[in-house]
C-alpha cells in the first residue's frame, strides 16, 4: 500500500531528477540499495541551490 509519506518522497525524487541533478537521487546505487538509502537517509543536497529550494527538499525526504 502507497502512503502518503512515500507519495511525498516519490514526488520529491522526481523534482530532484528534472529540476535538480538531471538524474534520481542516490542514482548510484543499484535499486536495492536504492530503496534502503530511500528508508534510511536524505540524499546530500546540492550546495548550488537557492535557500527555498534546500527547505522544500529538506522537508519532502
Amino acid at each position: 500500500m502507497i502512503t502518503t509519506q512515500i507519495s511525498i518522497v516519490l514526488l520529491t525524487s522526481e523534482v530532484w531528477e528534472v529540476l535538480f541533478t538531471g538524474k534520481p537521487p542516490w542514482s548510484e546505487y543499484e535499486r536495492a540499495q536504492a530503496i534502503f538509502k530511500v528508508m534510511q537517509s536524505s540524499p546530500p543536497i546540492p550546495k548550488t541551490l537557492s535557500a527555498e529550494g534546500k527547505d522544500f527538499l529538506q522537508c519532502c525526504f
